[in-house]
């Protein structure tokens, strides 16, 4: 391998032509190296390369005792409007892991409009995050960014998040930023590149985990359905400079 002393993973040769590798389980040893084999018949000596990857990912549950969220699952959600709640109500996941993180959430076609997307801090009531105390920031599929009792309209690049795009968030719990686009639009990071730039700072507890939370802004009919790509499948985009997957 290269390096040779990479952490990565061992490699036990079996002697019988085959070769074992066991990666780590040690979350700090992410990243790539260099696996190389070559093989002879005595005459001949043939080589080559490939580059191997370890990636540890974190995945995002839901559970339906939460507001609007239907069915408990796994890096998927399904959200519908309740009319146990407001029309505000919002349904959140489990907490996001700490650290510069990102993941993608790719829009399926039974949702309808009115929804919002968006990131909480994880010890916010749930009915308080949305239109009473909107805290979090979320994108909105009907053209607006919901932050701190204001509406925005930073880019018309992301703001309508509609079947088949994927909208990708990047943040850092431990500075307090978040960062929107979609489809990997270019100069649409909102509101930086989150590889160079500063992203919008959510209000609340400094440090507290964030919860990816899904409400409605479009009455009794609205659902939302995503498929969440963390690193445990393959994401759309690459990752921003600086950032591991969830």
């Amino acid at each position: 391998t290269s390096p040779s002393n990479q952490a990565q993973a061992t490699i036990v040769n079996n002697n019988d032509g085959t070769f074992t590798l066991t990666p780590s389980t040690t979350a700090s040893d992410i990243g790539d190296f260099i696996l190389r084999v070559k093989a002879t018949d005595g005459l001949q000596v043939i080589s080559t390369t490939a580059t191997a990857r370890l990636v540890f990912s974190d995945d995002i549950t839901f559970d339906s005792s939460e507001i609007g969220i239907t069915t408990n699952s796994t890096n998927y959600v399904d959200w519908a409007y309740s009319s146990a709640t407001n029309v505000w109500g919002m349904g959140a996941s489990s907490e996001l892991t700490s650290g510069r993180k990102y993941l993608e959430i790719e829009i399926l076609p039974d949702s309808t409009a009115g929804y919002f997307i968006g990131l909480a801090r994880s010890d916010l009531p749930q009915m308080s995050i949305g239109y009473n105390d909107p805290t979090g920031v979320v994108s909105y599929n009907q053209g607006a960014v919901w932050t701190n009792a204001t509406y925005f309209y930073p880019s018309p690049s992301f703001y309508h998040v509609n079947d088949g795009d994927v909208f990708q968030i990047a943040y850092d719990n431990t500075t307090n930023e978040v960062w929107f686009n979609k489809n990997n639009t270019a100069g649409a990071w909102w509101p930086s590149d989150p590889s160079s730039g500063t992203g919008h700072l959510l209000s609340g507890t400094s440090g507290q985990p964030f919860r990816l939370v899904f409400g409605s802004g479009g009455g009794s009919t609205t659902r939302i359905v995503g498929d969440i790509k963390t690193g445990s499948k393959t994401l759309s985009y690459p990752l921003p400079t600086g950032f591991s997957t969830h």
